[in-house]
């Protein structure tokens, strides 16, 4: 509560440059913004498509949109926690808040992978230090060994769980459980 008192200058402040700014310049920042959170809700809709969920672009969208006015007004991106809980219900089976928030986690690895290929020119040009490119660049490095350890795991464990999700008469033939192979597919 005494932070809002304290930030009431800056507010004051900020409507008053914003209201001397020009119109124009206003609207371009208004479109950007929009279509930054248009964007953002893409990304979150094609992510939770990819993992089989099952919500319109609309629906995701608006969902993204109320985490989004939960982290305006409440402290420590608890609207990831809100987005996290109301994009979840786009999956029917369990485990659905951890496949959500890998799908958080993602979005918030590929976002740093993109702030780090723009600082990138910056950093070459010696505008600024290359060590900003360090948390970063290390971070995607490990989202990649992640992902490739994960993909990997997941084919075994297809390759495992297929022969059981089949017939019984064509699991026999295919682990050679004493009937020929010959004719039974």
């Amino acid at each position: 509560m005494l932070a809002a008192f304290r930030a009431e200058p800056q507010v004051a402040r900020a409507v008053r440059d914003a209201a001397a700014a020009r119109s124009e310049w206003l609207g371009i920042a208004a479109a950007c913004f929009l279509s930054a959170a248009l964007a953002s809700a893409a990304a979150w809709w094609s992510a939770l498509r990819a993992c089989s969920g099952r919500l319109g672009y609309l629906e995701t969208a608006s969902r993204y949109a109320v985490g989004g006015l939960v982290n305006t007004f409440v402290p420590a991106r608890l609207g990831d926690a809100v987005r996290v809980g109301l994009l979840s219900r786009a999956f029917e089976e369990r485990g659905r808040v951890l496949t959500t928030t890998g799908v958080l986690a993602f979005l918030g690895v590929a976002r740093a992978a993109a702030l780090m290929l723009l600082v990138l020119p910056a950093a070459a040009a010696g505008m600024l230090p290359i060590r900003w490119l360090a948390f970063p660049g290390g971070l995607a490095v490990c989202a990649v060994a992640v992902a490739v350890g994960a993909r990997r795991r997941s084919a075994r464990r297809l390759v495992v769980s297929v022969p059981r999700r089949l017939p019984l008469d064509r699991r026999f033939a295919f682990t050679g459980g004493g009937r020929s192979s010959a004719g039974s597919f």
